[in-house]
C-alpha cells in the first residue's frame, strides 16, 4: 500500500469534514467534529505553515499507516497542505490525564492493572518497531476507548515539525513546560539534539506515567516548585546529590511496583529498565486482576444492578410504612367514612342532618398541655 502524494492528499480534501484551525492554540476547535470517510476522527494542527514532505517524511508516514495494534491509536494520515497541515487519527473521547484527574471515576485494581498493562503492550509494539521509540510519552498522550483499552498516540510524528527546534533555554512559555515535564533529564539537556527520543527515556516515562495512575494526582504535585524551575534542577542535576525525583514514601501500593518505578526512573538511562523487563517485573501484579476489562465492567454492572434492585426494595418498604402511618392519621381526624373516600380518591358527599348536638368543652390546662406536646399527640 503506497501512501499518497502531496497532489492525492489535496484531491483527498474533499472527503474531509473539519473545522478550520485556532490559530492561537494550534489544535482543533474545542466545538468542533471532525470526520474523514463518514468516521469521527481526532485531527491535530501542526505549528508549522507549512511542511515540505520529504521522501523519508513519506516513509515514516508509510510506518505509521502500517502499525495495527490493540493499544496502539491507529494513523490516519496527514495533511500537508497550508492552512490545515494536520495529523488525523484514531478517535477516542478522552485521554488518561483526563480519567485520572476525574474524582467522580473510581479505579479499582482491576482498572489500574488494565490500564499499566495496556501501556506495557503499546510501549512494547512500539519499541520492536521500525518507529523504535515513542520521544514523548505522557498521560495525555495514551487514550482511553470506550471499551476502558488504553492507546498510546502522538508518537513518530517530530519529522512533520510538531516539535519545534529550539534551545531548552529559550522557551518560558508555561505549555512548553508543561510538555517537558514527563521527559527525561538527559533529553531535557539535549533537548535540540535528539527530538525523537530513546526507549530508555520512554522508560522514564513510564514511570511517571505510573505513578499518576496509582496517586491520581501529578508526579511533581509534592515539589511545590513553578514548573520551569522543576524543568531546571531537573536539567541541571549536580554529581554527588540525589537527583529530584516523586515521593514514594507512604505510597498505598504494592513494594514491587514502588521498585520497579524507580528502576525506571533512575538518573543512568543505562541503569533503567526496558519494556520487556518491565513487564516482567510487573507480571504478577497484572496477572492477580481479571484478564478482560470489559468483563470486569459488565460484572460490575451487575453487582450495580442488584444493588439498585435491593435499595428499590428497601425503599417500597418505607414507602408503605409511611402510607400505613398517613393512613392511620387520617382515621384519627376524620370519620371512618369519610376517610376512605379520601383514601380511594372519591369525592366525600355532603350530608344534611335535621338537627345536631354541638357540645363544647373546656379542658383546664389546654393551652400549657398543647405547648408541651407535639402535634401529633394533640388530637390524641
Amino acid at each position: 500500500m503506497e501512501l499518497p502524494n502531496k497532489s492525492s492528499l489535496k484531491k483527498s480534501m474533499t472527503r474531509w469534514s473539519f473545522l478550520q484551525p485556532n490559530t492561537n492554540s494550534g489544535a482543533t476547535p474545542s466545538n468542533a467534529k471532525p470526520f474523514y470517510k463518514g468516521q469521527q476522527v481526532s485531527v491535530k494542527f501542526i505549528g508549522k505553515k507549512s511542511v515540505e514532505l520529504t521522501r523519508a517524511m513519506k516513509r515514516r508516514m508509510q510506518l505509521l499507516k502500517e502499525m495495527q495494534h490493540e493499544n496502539i491509536n491507529r494513523f490516519i494520515g496527514a495533511c500537508v497542505d497550508p492552512p490545515n497541515c494536520c495529523i488525523v487519527r484514531q478517535y477516542c473521547a478522552r485521554n488518561l490525564g483526563e480519567l485520572l484527574h476525574n474524582k467522580d471515576i473510581r479505579l479499582d485494581n482491576m482498572f489500574i492493572s488494565s490500564l499499566v498493562a495496556d501501556l506495557i503492550k503499546g510501549m512494547l509494539y512500539i519499541h520492536d518497531s521500525d518507529i523504535i521509540c515513542h520521544g514523548n510519552l505522557k498521560p495525555s498522550n495514551c487514550l482511553v476507548d470506550a471499551r476502558w483499552v488504553l492507546q498510546i498516540t502522538d508518537f513518530g510524528v517530530n519529522t512533520l515539525g510538531e516539535v519545534e527546534e529550539c534551545c531548552l533555554e529559550s522557551m518560558e512559555d508555561e505549555k512548553y513546560h508543561n510538555r517537558l515535564l514527563y521527559t527525561a533529564p538527559e533529553l531535557l539537556r539535549s533537548a535540540c539534539r535528539n527530538l525523537n527520543g530513546t526507549q530508555k527515556g520512554d522508560s522514564y516515562s513510564f514511570a511517571l506515567i505510573l505513578y499518576e495512575i496509582h496517586t491520581r494526582h501529578g508526579p511533581w504535585e509534592s515539589t511545590n516548585l513553578p514548573k520551569c524551575e522543576l524543568i531546571k534542577q531537573l536539567q541541571h542535576h549536580k554529581v554527588g546529590q540525589a537527583p529530584l525525583r516523586p515521593n514514594t514514601q507512604g505510597l498505598s501500593m504494592d513494594e514491587n511496583v514502588v521498585r520497579c518505578m524507580e528502576d525506571c526512573w533512575r538518573e543512568n538511562p543505562e541503569e533503567r529498565l526496558e519494556f520487556r523487563s518491565i513487564k516482567f517485573r510487573l507480571k504478577l501484579f497484572v496477572q492477580d486482576q481479571k484478564p478482560n476489562i470489559y468483563d470486569h465492567i459488565m460484572g460490575l454492572m451487575e453487582k450495580h444492578a442488584e444493588n439498585l434492585e435491593i435499595l428499590v426494595a428497601q425503599r417500597t418498604i418505607e414507602l408503605e410504612e409511611e402510607k400505613k402511618r398517613s393512613e392511620n392519621l387520617l382515621m384519627r381526624m376524620l370519620p371512618r367514612s369519610v376517610a376512605e373516600s379520601l383514601k380511594i380518591g372519591s369525592p366525600v358527599i355532603p350530608e344534611q342532618y335535621e338537627s345536631v348536638t354541638i357540645y363544647f368543652s373546656d379542658i383546664a390546662g389546654f393551652t400549657s398541655l398543647s405547648a408541651l406536646s407535639t402535634p401529633l399527640q394533640v388530637p390524641a
